[in-house]
């Protein structure tokens, strides 16, 4: 048989790669990252059988010649796990193989041209057997599953833990396959992989910070009962891996906490990452240098942050690879989005799904737990579950509210069980850290509301919408001066830091703040003002905002007394979206039920458990997602695809803005129109971009103040200047209503 080849060099054309070589450099690694959760056999069949279509004379004489048309030469692998397996296992391997390009196929019908049965039964380009090629696929009793397949098992978690794996699978086979490429094409970002640092050195550098900042802070009662959740951590670190929880008032150093519990729980049971997920784009990078502080600049490289407005162009047939570790998470610690972890973990696409196999054996930092989307929570929980139970990652919930995620009325399948707390008597710890005297305003006009913002020397004031806080802000007569702020994501990334920066110095020399934002502030963002304003709200986004007020309980009277800080709650005039309706309703209900002490954790407790039992399970899975798995475990027929469109977190799709209004975006702007929007280069311009809505964006469009990115409209550009304020950020068109466009902030 003559040579075989699997790829040529990029520049050249000259065949670089046999096929032999990279199916043996894939099957290493497909069966290295599989035997972290299955049996090896998995990966050495999906990885022998991958890439057989390119035997075939139309693929190598393509290939040789030079030629762009497209052969297929993944259907053939598929149909081949078919042909010597027959079973259940066949089909799980021709997902994964006929996916390694395309993606996952749905199951479909022979009517569906794209589905997995229609590839099933397609004439492919004739390929050598497995046996011509000198393939030695694994015997079907060396395959076993990570979870239980029996008649005793419910048949709906069978289906779902199904699919589950089936990605988890695809993900090995797209990563190896990709690294492989990487290897031959770019072999200095190869070796660049093995350049971060590994995850046991971040201990010690943490460690040493901690102790040495414990050295230097003041004696205080928060303090005190930061020093104790830390002790707390460390002595929780020892138990056995499964699912803890870290409840624990807003400002008593959880993030720091968190890192270190999960840093010395990967050292006694060898993990291999460490995870955090984020639910708000705007903590995620305040998050990045907090950790990266703390671990000191030796160490810093190997923290790396995932959060995107837009993905990077490229064809999902290109088997070049671009050098990047959040492509796949291989690093040591990952800070991304909820957004892009729950989504990741219900894609169908090679991109998304490449990263999941190194959530294997880790631990997992869900931050602000509580801020899980209701329409998604109960297959949220299901694929947290699946992590735990066979994948070997330890799930870490932090909240200063938690949320009812347990076993109830409306999460009987997919409830959490034998989630265990870290944090000692919370309940004192928070009664300690009142830092905040609650009053209530009733309904306030707008008119009014401003009157008694005026009335305080420095404040913050958090609302539902983004019309209504820059209506807020605009009916403030001072709202040009030095000392007043706005916030929303109408501002872009880099200006809303620019202004957080601005507003944290001042508040920090005792100088006059005033300050009108949206909720993004709510979670995680380290403000500290002597009072706070918030419109009416669910219970928790009450408490985030109370946390923004007095937060280091320095907060002195005239006579130099320590004393409360001032959280006002008000009845706005502007109601809250119609998402919103039922939680701010509840929140109020709460407010009247628990007058003397509306922020305990009591008071929290009651909200979640009536909240997710007034929703209903139905409403925990609006998208009906799980019952999209239904009958997989017995068909072997997963609608993969259907899945993927149905589970995104942003309902209504928003188009990214990129305002160059600065000269670094303009240069970075310049650089994306020769290379293109790629690796390094798109997280750079994440900074400068807004996402919009359609309807938004065609009246900006249509006032010709946008341009699309390179002909196409995968971004586009702010051309008109006037059309951004420097302080409220992108501007409707003139002529345009506030409430024509989203009302909704993140």
């Amino acid at each position: 048989m003559p040579l075989l080849w699997a790829r040529t060099d990029l520049y050249s054309g000259r065949p670089t790669q046999s096929l032999n070589e990279h199916t043996a450099q894939v099957k290493n690694l497909t069966s290295r990252f599989v035997a972290d959760f299955a049996s090896v056999a998995w990966g050495n069949a999906e990885a022998q059988l991958h890439d057989i279509g390119k035997s075939s004379s139309e693929f190598q004489q393509n290939l040789l010649l030079g030629r762009r048309s497209r052969v297929d030469h993944s259907t053939a692998g598929g149909q081949e796990a078919l042909k010597h397996y027959h079973s259940l296992i066949g089909y799980i391997l021709a997902y994964s193989v006929m996916g390694h390009h395309a993606g996952l196929p749905d199951g479909g019908s022979p009517n569906d041209p794209a589905s997995l049965q229609a590839r099933l039964g397609r004439t492919a380009p004739v390929w050598s057997d497995a046996a011509s090629l000198g393939l030695s696929l694994p015997a079907a009793d060396e395959f076993t599953l990570p979870f239980a397949v029996s008649e005793n098992t419910e048949e709906m978690k069978q289906d779902f833990s199904l699919a589950f794996f089936i990605r988890m699978l695809f993900s090995c086979l797209v990563d190896a396959d990709r690294l492989d490429a990487e290897r031959c094409n770019d072999p200095q970002a190869a070796s660049a992989r093995l350049s971060l640092p590994p995850l046991a050195s971040f201990l010690p550098a943490l460690e040493k910070y901690m102790i040495d900042k414990a050295a230097h802070a003041p004696a205080s009662p928060v303090n005190k009962i930061r020093a104790r959740l830390l002790e707390d951590c460390r002595d929780a670190a020892n138990l056995s891996p499964g699912l803890f929880s870290l409840t624990a008032p807003t400002g008593s150093g959880k993030t720091l906490a968190a890192f270190n519990f999960a840093l010395r729980h990967a050292q006694a049971y060898g993990l291999k990452r460490i995870f955090y997920i984020i639910p708000f784009l705007s903590i995620i990078e305040q998050t990045a240098q907090a950790l990266r502080q703390a671990v000191g600049p030796e160490l810093a490289s190997g923290i790396i942050e995932h959060h995107s407005n837009f993905e990077p162009q490229g064809s999902p047939d290109n088997d070049s690879a671009y050098p990047s570790q959040w492509e796949n998470w291989d690093a040591p610690v990952v800070i991304t989005s909820s957004v892009r972890f729950f989504e990741s973990l219900f894609a169908h696409r090679p991109g998304p799904c490449r990263r999941l196999h190194n959530l294997t054996r880790s631990v997992i930092i869900l931050d602000e737990a509580q801020d899980v989307p209701l329409t998604f929570l109960r297959p949220c929980l299901a694929a947290l579950n699946e992590l735990a139970a066979y994948y070997g990652s330890n799930l870490l919930l932090t909240t200063a509210t938690p949320p009812s995620l347990h076993k109830g009325k409306a999460l009987a399948r997919e409830g959490l069980e034998n989630v265990r707390e870290i944090a000692g008597d919370m309940p004192g710890a928070a009664q300690a850290l009142t830092r905040v005297e609650v009053r209530n305003l009733g309904k306030l006009s707008d008119a009014e509301l401003i009157g008694r913002l005026r009335s305080e020397p420095s404040f913050m004031c958090i609302v539902n919408t983004r019309p209504h806080a820059r209506a807020l802000f605009a009916g403030l007569p001072e709202n040009q001066e030095d000392d007043c702020f706005h916030l929303s994501t109408f501002m872009y990334p880099a200006h809303r830091q620019e202004v957080l920066a601005h507003v944290r110095r001042r508040l920090q020399n005792g100088e006059r703040t005033r300050l009108i934002s949206t909720q993004l502030v709510e979670a995680g963002v380290d403000l500290d003002f002597p009072a706070v304003f918030r419109a009416q709200a669910g219970h928790d986004s009450l408490i985030q905002a109370a946390g923004r007020c007095n937060r280091e309980g320095k907060l002195c009277d005239p006579e130099g007394q320590l004393c409360l800080g001032r959280f006002y709650i008000f009845q706005s005039e502007v109601e809250p979206p119609q998402s919103l309706r039922l939680n701010t309703r509840l929140g109020e209900s709460v407010l009247r039920s628990f007058p003397a002490n509306p922020l305990s954790l009591e008071a929290s407790n009651s909200y979640f458990e009536e909240l997710n039992n007034l929703r209903g399970a139905s409403y925990l899975d609006k998208k009906g997602i799980l019952a999209a798995h239904r009958g997989a475990s017995h068909s072997g027929l997963i609608s993969f695809r259907e899945i993927s469109a149905k589970f995104q977190f942003i309902a209504s799709h928003e188009y990214p803005v990129l305002a160059t209004l600065t000269e670094e975006a303009r240069e970075f702007l310049h650089q994306a129109e020769i290379k293109g929007l790629y690796g390094p280069l798109s997280r750079r311009l994440q900074r400068y971009v807004i996402n919009v809505p359609y309807n938004f964006l065609s009246a900006l469009v249509d006032s010709a103040g946008l341009r699309p990115f390179d002909g196409n409209k995968i971004m586009w550009i702010l051309e008109d200047e006037k059309l951004y304020d420097k302080k409220t950020g992108l501007l409707w068109p003139e002529g345009g209503h506030p409430k024509e466009y989203i009302i909704c902030d993140d």
